[in-house]
């Protein structure tokens, strides 16, 4: 039982930083779709891509937890223990061959994912716009994490887990386009009257 427990500690762990890589990374995504959008936006302001940037160096930070050999609760360690029988219980080999794949597909992104945090945010602050298509990577590392965190769950504790974000929410950013689209009709329709007279 105690090894049981340990395995669900450490993938709970695991899970716990999941969330918040997610949740920041679902804040950057949105941002970075309303800033490259053709169409005029306040997302597009020097505030927003402030907080673009900061969503998404806790994204790549948190990440770089999960998938750190160095760090106690990256699924790197949690794969080790199981191919070297550490958490001395019966396991079903999907789980190990699961994070192998997975680990396997996302080899690049994972580094790009450790220089990020190495060279560019624990050291020193680059002002550096954020690239969409590294987005798109982070996506797809996030899909892969989840589906370990699934499978683990599924394959040694029978239970099944739900991934919702907790904060983020696209209709609370909708007010905020709409105040602004407000502002500027009501701008040029006063630009407008005042030109006519």
């Amino acid at each position: 039982m105690e090894y049981v427990n340990a395995l669900h500690e450490e993938i709970s762990a695991v899970w716990k930083i999941f969330t918040t890589a997610q949740e920041s990374f679902l804040f950057a995504k949105y941002f970075s779709e309303k800033q490259n959008s053709k169409d005029s936006s306040p997302f597009k302001s020097q505030n927003f891509r402030y907080i673009q940037r900061i969503m998404f160096k806790d994204s790549v930070i948190e990440l770089f937890k999960i998938y750190s050999n160095g760090d106690r609760t990256s699924i790197e360690k949690i794969k080790t223990k199981i191919k070297k029988k550490e958490y001395n219980i019966e396991i079903d080999n999907k789980v190990f061959t699961e994070i192998s794949q997975q680990i396997s597909i996302n080899k690049t992104t994972i580094e790009k994912i450790e220089l990020n945090r190495s060279k560019r945010f624990a050291h020193f602050e680059e002002e550096k716009e954020v690239d969409p298509l590294f987005l798109g990577d982070i996506e797809n590392l996030l899909e892969s994490t989840k589906k370990i965190i699934l499978t683990t769950y599924h394959l040694c504790f029978d239970s099944q887990t739900e991934f919702r974000p907790l904060y983020f929410d696209a209709r609370h950013f909708n007010k905020i386009e709409t105040l602004y689209k407000n502002d500027i009709e009501s701008s040029l329709l006063y630009l407008t009257s005042k030109s006519s007279k």
